[in-house]
Formats: C-alpha cells, structure tokens, sequence
C-alpha cells in the first residue's frame, strides 16, 4: 500500500513536532526527540518517557511495516531526532539499509537484537504455504535463517523490550534515569496482569484448531497454547473459484473452525473463504491500528487479539 503526499508529510511534521517540543522543554533537564517505527512498540516507550516526553510513529497505521518505504522528506526529519527504536529486518526489512545511513544521526536502537528475547523461525512445509516475496524475512528467502519479528506478542519478550527501551533512554538522557527505571517496572507489572488475564480467556480455546492468511501469531499462539494447523497463501490475484474448492477441502480435512487474516487487503478473501467453506473468520487488528495512540495502545491491542481469537475460535 502507498502513501499519499498528505501521510508523508504528516510524518515529518509530526517528528519536526516532537522535536519542537522537545526543544521547549526546561533547560534543566530537556526531553529526547524520539521515533518509533510500528504502534504497539510506540506504545511501550510512550509508557516509558511517561512523564518525560512524547515518541512519534514513523509508520502510518494504515501501512504494512513489511512493505514500508522511507521518502526525502523522513530522511529530513530523522535528522532531527535523538533515538529511533525499531524491531530489525526480521520485520522491517526495507528500513535496514535507510537506517545504515550516517546522515540520518540519531541512536538507533535495533530491538530484535535484545538478549534474552525467545525467536521464533518462520514456519514453512506440510500445511504452511510459503509465504509471498515481500512479508519474507532476510536469510535464505524467509528460510530457517530468517526470524519472525512479532515478538512483543509474548509477553516475556515484551518485558525483556521494556528493559532494553529504558535502558536506551537512560543512555541518551540520564536526567531522567529514575523516571525511566519507575514507569518501566511499573509496565511489567501491567504486562504481567495482563498475561494471567489472556492466559485465563484463552484457556477453553486450546484445542479449537485454525488457519491463517499469514504466519503473524506464532508468539501469540505459544504464550496461549493457540492450535493453529496451517496457512492459506492467498497470492496477489486472490484465490480463483478453484483455489477456494481446495481451500475448502484444506480446511475440512484439518478441521479448522477459524481462518484468521490481518490486513485490510484480507477482507474479501476472507468472506470468500466464509461463504465457500462455512467457516468463520475473522480480521485481527495487529500493529493496533484502529485504536487511538496512547500510551496504553499495547494493552488495547492485545486485549482486541485475544478477543478477536475468542470470537472466532468459541463455539458459534
């Protein structure tokens, strides 16, 4: 999906925004300019800066970070900021060689690299169709090498995430060190409620098997004990009438009672594959894109999957 000339410039406005702000801060203790590629990571750091300052989405909810293109006028921009925390290749790959670049200046923070951090490859073979071209991670075409990049779906992760933000802001700004260090662990506190609540509301779904338009919940599933049995590689025409008939023989033989997507381009295929195999399905809103930017994003969008899976996965 392309940017309009209009969310272009809303990017860089925004982050010239940020950095005005930024600037007007007290002279005492002056708040870093910091850019965060997708919402729900956004989300983690406002909690963080909560108190300190505000971070700017560099990625429109609309677009796909898989696909995401970098213009002049973000290059202009990121000129301006202190710190830029993205997930890495795995997810972003078209950001990796915009961020090599010197000009840009600021610390970037590359999250997949944490220590710690459970990763999960791509799934591949038997049931799992291959994915396209473009949502391939680096390393042998999206093989074994690659990784998938969703991992603030499993709430260790995210908590390892939250560490490593708050130790780069305390890097770029000492000032502000205690903030960090407190909104932090009050953050994985929150993320703690909210796994025993998840893990308590997708008990009974255990052993409700699915499919999916694309491989994005593995660590979601894991954390759950999710049963999903396969993939439906749907490919840039769609799925002829043919295609839908083997689709549906798919489904019936594995007993799927949910095919899930997570992209507005989903939304046809979809009620397609409802109306040929009797099926439910359901969209899932992954990056929170329909959910006003705050800093408690992160826990409505997990909140929205959980739901969004029960809704789907439940007894009809």
């Amino acid at each position: 999906m392309r940017r309009s000339g209009n969310l272009r410039i809303w990017t860089a406005v925004a982050i010239l925004g940020a950095a005005l702000f930024g600037s007007a801060s007290s002279a005492e203790a002056k708040s870093p300019v910091v850019v965060v590629t997708i919402r729900p990571i956004n989300s983690l750091v406002a909690s963080v800066m909560d108190g300190v300052g505000v971070p700017t989405v560099l990625i429109p909810p609309e677009e796909s970070p898989e696909s995401f293109v970098m213009h002049q006028q973000d290059f202009d921009a990121l000129r301006l900021v202190d710190l830029i925390f993205w997930l890495g290749g795995s997810l972003e790959a078209s950001l990796a060689h915009p961020f090599a670049d010197p000009d840009i200046g600021a610390g970037i923070v590359e999250l997949a690299d944490t220590e710690g951090l459970l990763i999960f490859a791509p799934r591949h073979g038997g049931e799992w169709d291959r994915p396209p071209a473009n949502r391939r991670p680096p390393g042998e075409g999206g093989g074994p090498a690659g990784a998938d990049g969703h991992l603030w779906l499993d709430a260790d992760n995210a908590k390892l995430l939250i560490g490593r933000i708050a130790s780069a802001l305390t890097d770029a700004d000492f000032a502000h060190a205690e903030v960090y260090r407190m909104n932090a662990a009050e953050l994985r506190r929150r993320i703690d409620a909210l796994d025993k609540e998840l893990t308590q509301s997708l008990a009974p779904l255990h052993d409700r098997p699915f499919l999916l338009l694309h491989d994005d919940f593995q660590y979601f599933e894991a954390r759950y004990n999710l049963e999903a049995v396969g993939s439906i590689d749907v490919g840039s025409d769609g799925l002829s009438p043919d295609q839908l008939k083997d689709v549906a023989a798919k489904i019936a033989r594995l007993h799927a009672v949910c095919v899930i997507g997570d992209t507005s381009n989903d939304d046809d295929t979809l009620q397609a594959i409802a109306d040929t195999a009797k099926v439910k399905t359901v969209r899932i809103d992954l990056y929170g894109g329909e959910i006003k930017e705050a800093p408690d994003l992160y826990f409505k969008a997990m909140r929205a999957i959980g739901a969004s899976f029960t809704a789907c996965l439940g007894p009809s």
